[in-house]
C-alpha cells in the first residue's frame, strides 16, 4: 500500500509541474503609418535614383527584445514582448514606403538591388526605446551621399515625444509615429529640395 501511495503521489507532482505554464511571449511588428500625400514642390527629377542603405541600429537593439531605458541609462529588454523581426529591417522597410509616397519624383531603390550610379541615404539610429517616464526616444544621424561619394546632406534627429496610452501595443505605435513623421518627413522635405 506504501508504494501505491508514493506511486501516486509522484503522479500528482509531475502532472501538476506540467501544467505550470511559461509566460507567453508577444511579438510586434512596427505599425504602417504611410499612407500620405506628396510633398508639394518636390522635385520632379525623374532620372534621379537614391538607394536607401541597410538601417544602421546601435548594438543594444540589434536583439528582437523590445527596448525600455531608465534614467540613468540601464537598458531593460523586455523578456516577452520581442519585434517580429529585426528593427533595422522593419525601420528600412516603413523608410522605403515613406519616402516613395512623399517624394515619388526620385527613384527609391531598397539596398537589395544596388546601383552604380546612385546617391545614396545613410540612416544611423542610436537610441530607438521608451522610457520610464512614458516618453519615446528617437536620435541618430543620416547621410546623403553622391555617386561620387561625396557628402551632398547630412543631419541629426533627437526626438521625443510622449506615449499617448501604456502598454507595448501603444509604445510600438508611437515609435512608429516618431520615426516616420518626425524623422524620415523632414529628411524627405531635405532631399525633395535639391
Amino acid at each position: 500500500m506504501t508504494r501505491q501511495l508514493w506511486i501516486m503521489i509522484i503522479a500528482v507532482f509531475l502532472s501538476s509541474c506540467a501544467s505550470t505554464s511559461a509566460p507567453v511571449s508577444q511579438e510586434y511588428l512596427l505599425p504602417d503609418h504611410t499612407s500620405v500625400s506628396a510633398y508639394q514642390g518636390a522635385s520632379t527629377d525623374k532620372d534621379l535614383a537614391i538607394q536607401v542603405k541597410p538601417i544602421k541600429v546601435a548594438d543594444y537593439l540589434k536583439r528582437l527584445n523590445i527596448v525600455m531605458v531608465n534614467n540613468d541609462g540601464k537598458v531593460y529588454q523586455a523578456a516577452n514582448h520581442l519585434w517580429a523581426e529585426p528593427l533595422a529591417s522593419q525601420l528600412e522597410s516603413l523608410t522605403m514606403d515613406r519616402l516613395e509616397q512623399r517624394v515619388p519624383s526620385i527613384s527609391w531603390l531598397p539596398s537589395s538591388q544596388p546601383l552604380l550610379n546612385a546617391m545614396t541615404l545613410q540612416i544611423d539610429v542610436s537610441n530607438f526605446y521608451a522610457n520610464f517616464q512614458g516618453e519615446i526616444i528617437v536620435s541618430g544621424r543620416w547621410y546623403l551621399v553622391s555617386d561620387s561619394n561625396k557628402l551632398i546632406k547630412s543631419g541629426q534627429f533627437n526626438k521625443t515625444t510622449k506615449l499617448k496610452k501604456d502598454g507595448y501595443t501603444a509604445m510600438t505605435d508611437q515609435l512608429s509615429l516618431t520615426w516616420l513623421s518626425e524623422v524620415i518627413d523632414p529628411i524627405a522635405v531635405k532631399v525633395s529640395q535639391m
